[in-house]
């Protein structure tokens, strides 16, 4: 059974009789379980991680039905599945009946156990003995005068002090839970109470002022998202399989509500089908069953068509195969005029069929890859409520050290506890400066820019800083400041940018010190000793910020400058520029003493700067096979092509059929490929730009 279990690559589950026990509390009379009993269970399941799932009910699930003296009971009936079963079904459990009509007891496998309703037992509240209340209640409770034997007098007082102290708990305290979920409301209710921000922002991503927790509700509703999407596309695991033979599953239905009677999952799964598809795509293959008319498609690089492109005064469904023209490879020109709008028939009658793969594929249009990814699932549904902070992002992408990024964000989002935050809040009285003992200066303006304390240690620095002109009336303009001084401050050395902010990070955070020790402690420093602490903290911030990338992507072979090719190969040096929407690429191709053999410049038609590269290493390779070149390198300066190249993996979905006709190339021409500087490759740059400004349409002569 080990063997059978590892075989499978999806969750599986075994319930039934076993006919072993584990230990010795699974058996009652006859022999003791001796060790080697159980051995066969206990390394099933420890070869295979399977978990023994618990449940209710009886435990002893055999008996040989025997009088009193020679009755043996054991649990011999169980369920074992695998974690990863667990994990779709995290609820379920097993109920074990009673053992009636046979030896075995009967065991009911339930996936929502866990839900089942249940009533909790009373359970007396040590919080309860703070309350000077409770004594009477007990006291009185207890007096109540019962008939009868002890054991229901006993019974009858502790059911009696029971009931009373529930009343007295809902009638003293009320209903706690509901009191709870208030307060909860309160403290994340968007600062207006409790909170000096709403959750719902925290948990954004970071580029757009949150700081990346995730929601669990989106969470799961995106992990649910990827069921439907393994559905949709047509995944051949085994569960899919069951659900396609159990509901008729045809995406084309998705349309309809889920049949009566299905299973919490599937009816999850059918709640994120409008969801999926509004962020999904399909790349059409060439015997297509897609229908045009419902779901977004692509027939080629770069065009991405969809209902809105039909002609409105045409209906039905239509497939792609009936588009196509008798003699193979074009399409019917009138029926693509019948049924699209003018720009969509031109964009695919501009395709050829047979560039189509074999079969429909299912894309998420967000993802590079096409895959689906929780990450990028995460982000479209909550896409719709977010805009991307330029200030954001470049806070958190900057050398400096994280403690300093956390305290520069909440300035930006104004969640520093100053007395003027407060008071927007409870409405207290804004106190003073607990810096320069300034009445009414516990504020955000004051101590930024206007704090004396604040000015002196500028004015001391390295940099003679003055406030006069410079405007920080929020927290938004006080990062912005110090992540971009250049801005504010006229005259600004650029190289200075980033030892500034350093230094400015590091003056804030340290003032915040000292003005929280102020305030809890009482503690008093002098002016002199902040600047030393400063300084200090600062020195040991510069010598460990981040160092800066080195360029060179992983794994990818490198040309570190412009050198002669190697002996017997011919070298082709390849580029792209893109100018106000209109794209160029240039191609240097020299011989092995390094003579030139070839130059070229071409204006083209790009999606993406990834694609029009991507043209600038085939335009290479068609020269090189012109040439009639055997052995010859490619270089280009893009890091993400060369990368995706040597993994033989497209760079972006959009331009995958582009991408599988350069591999084809490369293949077929015996190149080898090879990233270059954008120092080294400045001669095919200089030749897209000269193809951007000029009517270059091929091989040019200097």
């Amino acid at each position: 059974m080990t063997e059978v279990v590892r075989g499978f690559g999806d969750p599986w589950i075994a319930m039934g009789d076993m006919n072993a026990v584990l230990c010795q509390q699974e058996k009652i009379g006859g022999r003791p379980v001796c060790e080697s009993e159980g051995r066969g269970l206990r390394n099933f399941l420890f070869d295979s991680g399977a978990v023994d799932l618990e449940g209710m009910g009886a435990l002893f699930t055999w008996t040989n039905g025997h009088d009193w003296n020679n009755l043996i009971r054991e649990k011999l009936d169980r369920v074992v599945c695998s974690t990863d079963w667990l994990s779709n079904f995290p609820k379920a459990g097993t109920k074990n009946l009673s053992i009636r009509h046979s030896d075995h007891a009967a065991i009911v496998l339930d996936t929502l156990l866990d839900s089942a309703p249940f009533k909790a037992p009373f359970r007396y509240l040590d919080v309860w003995n703070r309350d000077d209340d409770c004594k009477r209640v007990i006291r009185e409770a207890w007096q109540q005068v019962y008939f009868g034997y002890q054991s229901f007098v006993l019974c009858s007082k502790l059911r009696n002090t029971a009931a009373s102290l529930a009343k007295w708990n809902k009638e003293c305290f009320g209903l706690c839970r509901s009191k709870l979920t208030m307060l909860e409301k309160c403290d994340t209710g968007g600062g207006k109470f409790l909170s000096l921000l709403h959750w719902g922002s925290i948990c954004k991503p970071k580029s757009l002022g949150g700081l990346g927790f995730r929601q669990f509700r989106d969470i799961n509703f995106c992990l649910i998202a990827k069921l439907g999407w393994l559905l949709a596309s047509n995944h051949g695991a085994l569960w899919t399989q069951v659900i396609k033979g159990k509901y008729t599953f045809d995406p084309a239905g998705w349309q309809v509500p889920p049949p009566r009677g299905a299973s919490p999952v599937v009816r999850g799964i059918w709640k994120t089908r409008e969801f999926i598809f509004n962020n999904s795509a399909w790349l059409l293959g060439k015997d297509s069953n897609v229908d045009l008319w419902r779901y977004e498609w692509s027939c080629c690089d770069g065009i991405l068509l969809g209902p809105k492109d039909f002609n409105p005064r045409v209906g039905g469904k239509l497939l792609l195969p009936e588009l196509r023209s008798g003699e193979g490879n074009g399409w019917v020109v009138e029926s693509l005029e019948r049924w699209f709008k003018p720009s969509a028939a031109s964009s695919i009658a501009r395709c050829r069929y047979n560039d189509l793969t074999e079969y429909d594929k299912l894309i998420w249009k967000s993802n590079p890859s096409g895959g689906f990814s929780l990450k990028f699932a995460y982000w479209d549904l909550c896409c719709n409520e977010m805009h991307r902070s330029k200030l954001f992002t470049n806070l958190w992408l900057s050398p400096l050290h994280e403690r300093l990024k956390l305290f520069l964000w909440k300035i930006a989002r104004e969640c520093l506890m100053f007395g003027s935050r407060l008071q927007g809040i409870f409405g207290s009285v804004v106190g003073k400066c607990y810096l320069c003992n300034v009445d009414g200066g516990d504020s955000a303006n004051h101590f930024f820019s206007l704090c004396s304390v604040t000015r002196a240690i500028w004015l001391s620095s390295k940099w003679n800083l003055r406030f006069d002109r410079i405007p920080l009336a929020s927290g938004v303009e006080v990062v912005n400041w110090i992540l971009n001084p250049h801005l504010l401050v006229d005259n600004f050395p650029s190289q200075d940018c980033l030892e500034f902010s350093m230094f400015a990070a590091v003056l804030y955070h340290n003032l915040w010190f000292f003005r929280n020790d102020s305030f809890h402690n009482q503690t008093r420093w002098r002016v002199e000793e902040m600047k030393k602490k400063i300084d200090g903290d600062f020195s040991g911030f510069w010598l460990a910020r981040s160092s800066p990338a080195t360029g060179i992507p992983l794994g990818s072979p490198v040309v570190p400058r412009w050198m002669l090719p190697r002996p017997g190969r011919i070298r082709a040096n390849v580029d792209f520029a893109n100018k106000n929407g209109v794209g160029a690429v240039g191609v240097v191709i020299r011989d092995e003493g390094g003579s030139i053999l070839a130059l070229a410049a071409e204006k083209i038609g790009f999606i993406s700067p990834i694609h029009g590269e991507l043209q600038a290493a085939i335009s290479g390779l068609q020269i090189l096979r012109k040439l009639n070149a055997t052995k010859a390198d490619l270089l280009s300066d893009s890091q993400v092509l060369i990368s995706a190249i040597c993994s033989a993996s497209s760079p972006h979905w959009s331009i995958n059929r582009s991408f599988l006709n350069l591999l084809m190339l490369i293949a077929s021409l015996d190149v080898d490929v090879f990233w270059v500087p954008r120092e080294s490759n400045k001669a095919a740059h200089f030749l897209a730009k000269c193809g951007l400004d000029h009517d270059c349409s091929g091989l040019v002569n200097f």
